[in-house]
């Protein structure tokens, strides 16, 4: 195992470790969300993700964000790209 400069292991390392130093790298509860996420599973953190939900999470962008009317032309740019990315999420999940 490679050990850094300071004397402790790499930051991926103490990241697959459980080190305290992953604790200092994300903000807190990212690390739980993750492995939700990970394992998938019916944690709200899956469903949430889930392909199946992006016109939800695409309306709550728009609305969180205040998109004025010359703002909006890009944010659908925005908003088709998610659709995209569900779109080919979902697909390479019915493949596993």
């Amino acid at each position: 195992m490679e050990k850094a400069e300071d004397g402790g292991t790499g930051p991926g390392m103490s990241m697959m470790m459980g080190n305290s130093m992953s604790n200092t790298m994300m903000p807190n509860g990212m690390m739980k969300m993750m492995m939700a996420m990970m394992a998938g599973g019916d944690t709200p953190i899956s469903q949430m993700m889930s392909p199946e939900h992006i016109e939800g999470r695409i309306a709550f962008l728009s609305t969180e964000l205040k998109l004025n009317t010359a703002q909006r032309p890009l944010w659908d740019a925005v908003a088709e790209a998610l659709r995209a990315n569900a779109s080919s999420a979902k697909d390479m999940m019915a493949k596993m």
